[in-house]
């Protein structure tokens, strides 16, 4: 079994079903094709191996975190840890993926290791908004700095040649598209989790009201057809800059439009998830 179909063995089914629902599964084969092969092991683990993570800490524990946490940190940096849990497992392998390709020079190692260490520190301010309002402000940096984070780690695979800078940029803007959308689409099952991601703002301007159960999740009574339909304008528009910007920067960087144009591919998914 190949690495990649064992790691999805590991991933929650209905993660697994968005994937091949909405084509990514055949974007990330494309993007496997033209990676060299210690690089596309590096990506496959990043991609999926984060998505097991997240998918253990929907009941969001810190403990289990910090012991992830801790796992990753000293795998990376050499030290011989024992691990029984085999999810736990595949956070250990990609840490020494990276400190390999650490080893093997290549630069973008010890920035996607500093940006998966990131990303956690985001996703523990996104766990503990649970039942919480949030305004547009904080809600909007929220889904930038998550999904900004994620589109970093697949950049630096995908293009380790082009400048941090714009890599920067470019995950910022198509991250944050990417997690406006996926809010969109998921807005129902996250009220039921307990997560409203839908801003203190929007939720006066359409007269929706918010009750919170005794079981911790969110219920909603209100019409949302006309907010889903303006955030859906709104994510298209979001999806219209990144596209400006990118090919500014293939313009720049001729030879990794292929690469630059299967990141907006994987990006775009989520759009198509949106409208859907």
């Amino acid at each position: 079994m190949d690495t990649e179909k064992k790691l999805l063995q590991s991933t929650s089914s209905e993660r697994v079903k968005e994937i091949k629902k909405y084509g990514r599964d055949k974007t990330y084969e494309k993007i496997n094709s033209l990676l060299p092969k210690d690089l596309r092991e590096g990506f496959i683990f990043t991609n999926h191996a984060l998505a097991i993570v997240d998918d253990m800490l929907d009941n969001y524990n810190e403990n289990i975190l910090k012991g992830i946490e801790k796992v990753f940190c000293r795998s990376f940096r050499g030290e011989e840890v024992v691990v029984k849990d085999p999810k736990i497992k595949e956070v250990k392998k990609l840490a020494q993926i990276l400190r390999k390709l650490k080893e093997e020079k290549f630069n973008n190692a010890n920035k996607i290791y500093v940006e998966i260490l990131r990303y956690w520190k985001i996703d523990r301010k996104d766990k503990a908004r649970k039942l919480k309002i949030l305004s547009t402000k904080k809600l909007d940096s929220l889904n930038k700095g998550i999904g900004g984070s994620i589109g970093k780690q697949f950049l630096y695979f995908l293009t380790p040649n082009v400048n941090s800078k714009s890599i920067s940029k470019l995950a910022s803007l198509y991250g944050r598209a990417i997690k406006h959308a996926d809010n969109l689409s998921d807005i129902e099952k996250d009220l039921s989790r307990g997560y409203i991601n839908i801003s203190k703002e929007n939720i006066k301007k359409h007269r929706l009201l918010i009750k919170i159960n005794s079981d911790k999740s969110v219920s909603l009574k209100g019409d949302l057809k006309e907010y889903k339909r303006l955030e859906l304008k709104k994510i298209e528009q979001m999806f219209e800059q990144a596209h400006v910007e990118m090919m500014k920067v293939v313009k720049r960087n001729p030879n990794e439009k292929e690469m630059f144009s299967l990141f907006e591919e994987v990006s775009l998914s989520w759009l198509k998830q949106a409208r859907s």
